[in-house]
């Protein structure tokens, strides 16, 4: 407050505890005091400061915590959410892959260049994929393998048996 409008006519000697509240007039005051020595001299400081000025601050700081609140919580939500992306993302496509491979599709590989987990997890199921593409194939080779030899011998035992027998 400055020199001019703080409370005239006031006894200071009445200010004795900290944060005394005072109505002067119709203005009701804030005042606080200290003891403080300089050499061997004690002065006593006192502050005095209007309810208006007191409840401005507040609600100048009020609003200030405000928008800090809400830049942290936006701040929060976007880091939240590019979090969640990092982590979903690589996740969907492994498991649109390992889907495809499920169908029967194994010539593509996952591509992630990525050194984490999640890298890691695509190797794997690329070594998983190529380990199940050789399977099958052997797999349908042996099929084959076992057509041919059932089609020998059933022409076999047709050549052998008599037709009245054989079939």
């Amino acid at each position: 407050t400055n020199e001019k409008n703080y409370p005239k006519n006031y006894d200071w000697n009445l200010v004795n505890k900290p944060h005394q509240r005072v109505r002067i007039g119709n203005n009701i005051w804030y005042i606080d005091s200290q003891l403080t020595s300089i050499g061997s001299n004690v002065f006593k400081l006192i502050s005095v400061v209007t309810e208006k000025d007191v409840l401005y601050k507040s609600i100048l700081m009020f609003q200030l915590t405000t928008v800090i609140i809400i830049i942290a919580l936006v701040t929060m939500v976007v880091t939240i959410i590019l979090i969640a992306i990092s982590f979903v993302r690589p996740l969907r496509t492994i498991g649109q892959r390992l889907n495809r491979v499920a169908q029967g599709e194994y010539s593509e590989r996952i591509v992630l260049n990525r050194a984490d987990e999640f890298g890691h997890l695509a190797m794997s199921a690329n070594r998983m994929t190529e380990d199940l593409e050789q399977s099958h194939y052997a797999i349908q080779a042996n099929i084959s393998e076992i057509k041919k030899e059932r089609e020998k011998s059933e022409t076999l035992l047709l050549n052998i048996l008599p037709a009245s027998i054989a079939q």
